[in-house]
């Protein structure tokens, strides 16, 4: 009876050592993220780009309204974003807030319920993939760590307002953890094919510029483990099948809105292909340099700005060599001072007195919450390093972690020297500013410290310290909560005064019209054209006037009645008396359809013309009821199919995996 009761208790602690991992990466999202415990939400510089689109997919939801043209955004104008931006980061947020609103709460907390999941699993599968490459569950908790309160993140999610940036990191573990448990397996299997396909579509349809650089890294991370692919396509050829259905389901996955964006990219008709306008030429990326200031990290001279402006003692007197000086000095002596009092004084009781050397002292030191809780996090990791036992693995190979440091190097590299910018292809120009790269040198960092860490034990304390570090000088937290106590730039609720914001349809104007631009010298020929009047809306006075302009007859004579008018559908009643050309207040995308019902109840369709980058059409003499619908391209309506055909066999491929696995364990 004691034997079994001996096994059951290793057994319970065998789980809880295998669940507290998971409750410690919780516990660092939630102290990585505190602010998120404010009211509201920080103001940032595309803030209202995110709220108004989230906002925009909420009303259309709930009008039953599913069309890719907008009729909230751009004063009602018919803006058609969703055919371009990939919008998974906004329908998610939207989902979140169509539950938690019948409890009373704001759209700013459906962005941090968001923002908080995405922060959440992504450290969770940092941790399942450096766990797996260090086979020490307790390293993998460190790089985890060191992925979470990495400073970039926070900046893009609560500084920059990159929301979808943000959201993107979610998918990185999940898509390489797929590529890494691909190049090992032993046996064939789906799983890692699945999480491919997750992966890689989940970055692009939340941010298809995160995804082109991680598909490029895989591509290259694979190419280093070519010798394994070939032993394993040997072994067993069906992993060609596999990964092409892998190729067809991620293509079909992004077909809905990468067929629609290629399609209109191609026209060369929006503000989207001009390089000039959306800063992806090569000069401007050359040019863009200043990656200190975007990194989120130890940027000093930002905050001194809030310090000085307010007059705040706290960030005034903050300077980078003294919070460096101060941690290290502090953290390194509570752990040589707990060495030396386990080994020759306090055998069982050294970490209680060392604990309470440590807070002492940074209590009379420290005031700075940032501070404070890098201590906390130090001390759980601490803590957990001292009392838990984890298997020791090392790992044999090097390639790996040269693999690894090449990629932190490279990111690097092309973050700090704009030259180097001079020799990539023009492709790789979409990134509009090469410290977009600090996502993806977060990430390859942690994989490297999980394969040295496995490899060279003594150098897990010192990882400890500078994860923890990283939170200590992350500057989003300091300037957001400065900005928080001390100012009034903070969004406390959200209403529909967010859709009259220059920003809300993009920073370029990147969804309209090229001749809808800020400076563009474009002038109609039609006298009676809605374009001058509409573009001053869109560019100085969006939303003031909502819907304001009907449409009109630009050549010919009749009278017309407005019945209803919210885009894309516009309802009108038409007396021609000569055959008249007339404009409409909608902005001019391909795949709308226009129908003319006759006096005689005959209907047929018009051809749609585009004046001015606005709907347009030619009618008879006669009296019309017409319609305007936006039925989308054939490419579109391809993309949608495709979706719709690839989404089923994903879960296809998932109980294929299933049955497998079952049949694989009934054989052994």
């Amino acid at each position: 009876m004691e034997l079994v009761f001996s096994k059951e208790i290793i057994k319970k602690e065998n789980k809880f050592i295998k669940l507290l991992p998971f409750l410690v990466i919780l516990t660092f999202s939630l102290i990585g993220s505190y602010t998120f415990f404010y009211d509201g939400y920080p103001i940032g510089d595309d803030y209202s780009f995110h709220f108004s689109n989230v906002l925009d997919i909420v009303k259309q939801l709930e009008e039953g309204n599913l069309s890719v043209i907008s009729s909230n955004l751009a004063s009602g104008y018919g803006v058609g974003k969703q055919l371009f931006y990939s919008p998974l980061s906004h329908i998610s947020c939207a989902f979140i807030f169509m539950i938690i609103k019948n409890f009373g709460c704001d759209l700013t907390l459906a962005f941090k319920i968001n923002a908080f999941i995405s922060i959440f699993v992504s450290n969770i599968f940092t941790y399942i993939l450096t766990y797996k490459i260090s086979k020490n569950r307790f390293i993998a908790l460190v790089c985890a760590s060191f992925f979470a309160f990495y400073p970039y993140r926070m900046f893009d999610i609560i500084c920059r307002i990159a929301y979808a940036e943000g959201y993107a990191y979610m998918f990185i573990p999940i898509f390489f953890l797929g590529l890494y448990e691909l190049i090992n397996l032993k046996e064939l299997k789906i799983k890692p094919f699945i999480e491919i396909i997750i992966g890689a579509a989940g970055l692009y349809l939340s941010h298809n510029i995160t995804a082109l650089f991680t598909y490029l890294f895989g591509f290259i991370f694979l190419l280093c483990y070519i010798d394994k692919i070939i032993k394993l396509i040997k072994k067993d050829k069906l992993i060609l099948l596999y990964a092409i259905i892998t190729l067809v389901i991620t293509l079909g996955l992004c077909a809905k809105i990468m067929f629609s964006s290629f399609e209109l990219l191609n026209m060369n008709y929006y503000n989207i292909s001009v390089d000039e306008r959306m800063w992806t030429n090569k000069d401007y990326i050359i040019g863009r340099s200043d990656y200190m200031n975007y990194s989120g990290f130890l940027n000093y001279n930002w905050l001194n700005y809030y310090g000085n402006e307010f007059k705040i003692d706290e960030i005034k007197t903050i300077s980078l060599v003294k919070d460096i000086i101060i941690y290290f000095s502090l953290t390194i002596s509570f752990v040589l001072i707990d060495i030396f009092l386990k080994k020759f004084i306090f055998k069982k009781y050294h970490i209680i007195v060392s604990l309470i050397y440590y807070v002492t002292i940074c209590l009379i030191f420290v005031r700075r919450l940032e501070f404070i809780l890098g201590v906390v996090a130090f001390i759980i990791l601490y803590l957990i390093y001292q009392t838990c036992i984890y298997k020791k693995n090392p790992i044999k190979s090097n390639r790996f972690g040269f693999i690894m440091i090449s990629f932190t190097i490279i990111c690097l590299l092309l973050i700090c020297f704009s030259f180097l910018w001079h020799i990539m292809p023009s492709i790789f120009y979409t990134i509009q500013f090469p410290w977009r790269l600090w996502t993806l040198f977060s990430f390859f960092a942690c994989l490297f410290m999980s394969y040295y860490m496995a490899r060279y034990h003594f150098t897990i304390v010192p990882f400890m310290i500078l994860s923890t570090f990283l939170l200590v000088v992350s500057q989003p937290l300091i300037e957001k909560r400065i900005i928080h106590d001390n100012t009034s730039f903070w969004l406390t609720e959200t209403n529909e005064e967010i859709y009259t914001k220059t920003n809300s349809t993009g920073a370029n104007m990147e969804y309209y019209p090229t001749n809808f631009y800020y400076y563009d010298k474009y002038e109609s020929k039609y006298r009676k054209s809605l374009y001058p009047y509409i573009k001053k809306e869109l560019c100085w006075n969006i939303g003031q006037n909502p819907n304001y302009y009907n449409p009109v007859i630009l050549e010919g004579v009749g009278n017309i009645d407005v019945i209803s008018k919210k885009a894309p559908k516009i309802e009108l009643e038409l007396t021609i008396y000569e055959e008249s050309l007339i404009q409409m207040p909608l902005i001019y995308y391909p795949g709308y359809k226009i129908t003319a019902t006759d006096k005689n109840n005959v209907t047929k369709d018009i051809e749609v013309i585009d004046i001015d980058g606005l709907i347009s059409f030619k009618i008879e003499e006669g009296e019309y009821k017409i319609n305007t619908s936006y039925v989308g391209t054939n490419i579109q309506h391809l993309g949608i199919n495709y979706f719709k055909l690839s989404f089923g066999l994903l879960i296809l491929f998932y109980f294929l995996d299933i049955e497998i696995e079952k049949r694989r364990k009934y054989m052994k």
